[in-house]
């Protein structure tokens, strides 16, 4: 069964965590962030991120790190300047961030669900 569909069963799939059942989402973001950073630069594998995001996240990292690989160029450092993370629901958390990939200053929007005990990344767009 494909726990990831809408129409999956609410009482074994994946359930939504209140906010005091999770850790600290900023320093997890930050950590997150940056995993995902070396990942899309091609200095990390993705599949050390498939259980922090959804499926198709996690495809749109592997796919952005397949991209790097073939250009063959040299691994930049990546780096996390500044997070600011918002929480407008129990349970889910908004991350704007600023960082530094491939030599350029981007912009990154990051969401965060709470799911079985753990944060975990629902969507993801960087500028």
């Amino acid at each position: 069964m494909d726990f990831r569909r809408p129409d999956a069963d609410p009482y074994f799939g994946p359930q939504a965590t209140g906010r005091a059942d999770l850790p600290d989402p900023t320093a997890w973001a930050r950590q997150v962030l940056a995993a995902t950073l070396e990942s899309i630069s091609g200095a990390r594998a993705p599949h050390q991120l498939t259980r922090c995001m959804t499926a198709d996240v996690h495809a749109r990292v592997v796919r952005r790190h397949r991209v790097s690989q073939r250009r063959g160029a040299a691994v930049q450092r990546t780096q996390v300047r500044r997070l600011r993370v918002d929480e407008p629901v129990d349970g889910v958390a908004e991350v704007a961030a600023v960082v530094v990939l491939d030599e350029r200053v981007r912009a990154v929007a990051m969401r965060l669900n709470g799911a079985d005990g753990r944060w975990l990344v629902t969507e993801l767009v960087i500028g």
